[in-house]
Order: C-alpha cells, then sequence, then structure tokens
C-alpha cells in the first residue's frame, strides 16, 4: 500500500510539470488567433489549447519550440492521468462489483489517455482531421472513465461521499463538452464561449484528478472513510452506556 501512496503522489507531481511545460509553450506562442491573424502572443479566451501545439502559429510564424513544450506537457499529463487511473483500481476494488467497475473504468481511462498522446503528436496544423477525431475519443473515453469511477466508489464505503461526487460532477462536465461540441462552431463566431468552455473543462479534469488521486492516499495510509467513521462514532456513543449499566 505504501507503493500506492508513493505512485498517486508522483502521478499529482508529474501532473504539475505537465502543467508547467504547457505554460511555457503559451509564453512562447507568437501570436495570431483563428479569427485574427494579427494579435500578439496567446490569448486565454481567443486561443484554443490546439494552438499551442501547433508548429506554426496563426500568424504565420514558426512555433516549433512551443509546440515542442506542448507535446511533452500533454504527453507528461496523459502519463500522470494514465498512473492514476491504473493505481486506483487497486484501491477501488473492494469487492467483485467495484473491482470490475474501476477495471472497465482503468480501461476506458487508458485509452482517453492514448488519445490524448496522439492528439498531441498529431498538431492541428498538420493533421487536423485526425487531430480532432483524437480530441473527441480521449472526451468521451473520459467521460466513460469517470462515471464507472463514480459508481465504484459510490458502493465503496472505505472513502467519503465527496469521492463519488467529484467523479459524477467530472462526469457531468465532461457530457456538457460532449453534447454542445456540434454547436460551438456555429453559435460562437467569436469562438470566445468555446474557448472559455475548454479552460474550464481542462481545470475541472486537474482539479479532480488531483482530489481523487489525494483521497485515494489517504485511504491507503490509514484515514477512515464514511463506513469506518461511522462504525467508529456508533462504539463512542455506545461506550457510555456500557459504563453506566456496570455502575
Amino acid at each position: 500500500m505504501r507503493i500506492t501512496a508513493i505512485a498517486l503522489k508522483l502521478s499529482r507531481w508529474a501532473a504539475a510539470c505537465g502543467v508547467a511545460l504547457a505554460a511555457i509553450a503559451a509564453l512562447l506562442y507568437p501570436g495570431g488567433t483563428f479569427r485574427n491573424p494579427s494579435t500578439s502572443g496567446y490569448s486565454l479566451f481567443q486561443n484554443s489549447l490546439s494552438d499551442l501545439g501547433s508548429t506554426i502559429a496563426w500568424n504565420g510564424q514558426s512555433n516549433y519550440y512551443g509546440a515542442l513544450f506542448f507535446m511533452s506537457g500533454l504527453g507528461l499529463l496523459a502519463l500522470a492521468f494514465a498512473a492514476s487511473v491504473v493505481t486506483l483500481v487497486r484501491v477501488y476494488s473492494s469487492s467483485r462489483i467495484t473491482r470490475w467497475l474501476a477495471r472497465a473504468a482503468c480501461a476506458a481511462g487508458v485509452l482517453a489517455c492514448a488519445s490524448l498522446i496522439a492528439t498531441a503528436m498529431l498538431p492541428q496544423d498538420r493533421s487536423a482531421v485526425l487531430h480532432g477525431r483524437f480530441t473527441s475519443l480521449a472526451c468521451g473515453a473520459f467521460l466513460v472513465a469517470t462515471l464507472l469511477f463514480a459508481l465504484a466508489t459510490s458502493l465503496n464505503d472505505r472513502f467519503p461521499r465527496r469521492v463519488p461526487i467529484g467523479w459524477l460532477a467530472l462526469t457531468f462536465v465532461l457530457l456538457a463538452w460532449v453534447l454542445v461540441g456540434p454547436l460551438r462552431m456555429i453559435h460562437d463566431p467569436a469562438l470566445t464561449i468555446a474557448i472559455s468552455g475548454q479552460k474550464i473543462l481542462g481545470v475541472a479534469l486537474l482539479a479532480i484528478f488531483a482530489l481523487e488521486s489525494y483521497e485515494g492516499e489517504r485511504v491507503v495510509t490509514g484515514h477512515r472513510g464514511r463506513g469506518e467513521a461511522s462504525a467508529r462514532s456508533c462504539v463512542k456513543t455506545a461506550r457510555p452506556e456500557i459504563g453506566q449499566d456496570q455502575t
């Protein structure tokens, strides 16, 4: 179990390093957006994350080094997510039902992470169709994984209620993103809403994965879940009554 806790902690540090590499890529981005090639630098509300991985920016300048940092960061994030989901299978497997749910979630999560790596290796300025397809596959696979993890943890008394609620919240965020996907380009001419939603999805994904990783580490290092905590509270309330009967 100590190895499991270390693996979860290392995955969080790897994810933080991936975010740092992506931030460097944003600083190196020359400029230009899909609607306005004349802008300078990276805009949080006008540039998508995929722009960071393009070898040629929208303003026509080379983005070779920025794309290299982004590819490395996204690959590191994907590996960190994959390590988390593989490790959490052991933590969530308290019964036969939760074991199979966790294993199915792990398979979907690994597929999503592999799709993220493919997305990083196929920048939109070179392979726009494949880049979009692997992005959609990653979102769909993550959606299945988070839903199955929510079911597995809701059936496991070792975890507080915030654990399945966190997975379920991420499921709804991913579902909203997938459902409104075909409408984003049509009804958002400036792309502000679409790009802002992409950033919100990324922040939610990072925050909830960090939370679930931390909660998994808490369980394997000896902290109590909601079932065990309630059992301990029942024992404490029962003890004074026993003492009174003996007196």
